[in-house]
């Protein structure tokens, strides 16, 4: 968010590289391994041109409109592989506005009970097809969202590919999206340690793996790449 909307930073708060830690993440990625990237930064750059509010106002995190952009990316770029059908357009879907009080930075400031935040919230016109699917993994037992932990959806289209995402909290805004274009998807919050899970994966036989990382968490794969959920199993 302090990146696409820099302009509202205060004066003292500047970039002293041109390049950042993404552009070198990513730029290690491209030259060094065969890690498909689908680098989303001048998508959203691009999107607030049309739509200025992409984020919401008291919370770090972008809302359902900054969320369908990165979508309808994903989509085309994996169109190009998998039979994943094409991403709908903005038009299918209404766009609503809501009244919310909280958000992650009004409880930073301990404001979350009097400030309010105007949401924007978009809803498909048409039917999706996706039904929600019943837990199976167990939150580990340090993950303060247990309940966030995990979603898997099935579509009524058997012949789509699978999908197992390991996501964050700006992930979850990918539920009301994706899923349509999958046969089954298994959507993993994994505590922001993004892990390959090498175990899962196994047993999941997803036909398109996807590691979806906001950028200041980067550190965090090459941290925890020494995980037993990323060892793979003897056969």
């Amino acid at each position: 968010k302090k990146n696409i909307y820099s302009e509202f930073l205060p004066d003292e708060y500047f970039k002293y590289s041109k390049k950042t830690l993404t552009d070198q993440f990513v730029e290690m990625l491209k030259t060094k391994t065969q890690v498909e990237i689908i680098d989303l930064r001048n998508i959203i750059f691009d999107a607030k041109k049309v739509h200025p509010i992409l984020y919401h106002k008291m919370d770090n995190h972008w809302n359902d409109i900054g969320a369908y952009y990165a979508y309808q990316t994903i989509v085309r770029y994996l169109s190009r592989t998998f039979p994943v059908g094409n991403p709908h357009e903005f038009e299918e879907y209404q766009l609503d506005t809501l009244t919310y009080y909280g958000g992650s930075i009004a409880r930073m400031l301990g404001v979350q009970d009097s400030l309010i935040d105007y949401r924007l919230k978009i809803k498909p016109k048409f039917d999706t097809g996706v039904k929600r699917l019943p837990q199976k993994y167990q939150s580990p037992e340090r993950f303060p969202y247990p309940n966030s932990y995990e979603r898997r959806f099935a579509s009524q289209n058997d012949s789509l590919p699978r999908l197992l995402m390991i996501n964050d909290s700006f992930g979850e805004y990918y539920y009301n999206f994706l899923p349509e274009h999958f046969s089954y998807s298994l959507f993993l919050f994994d505590i922001w340690e993004f892990k390959l899970h090498a175990k899962k994966v196994l047993e999941e036989k997803p036909d398109v793996f996807i590691l979806s990382v906001f950028e200041g968490f980067i550190p965090k794969i090459i941290d925890n790449l020494h995980r037993e959920e990323n060892q793979i199993p003897n056969p």
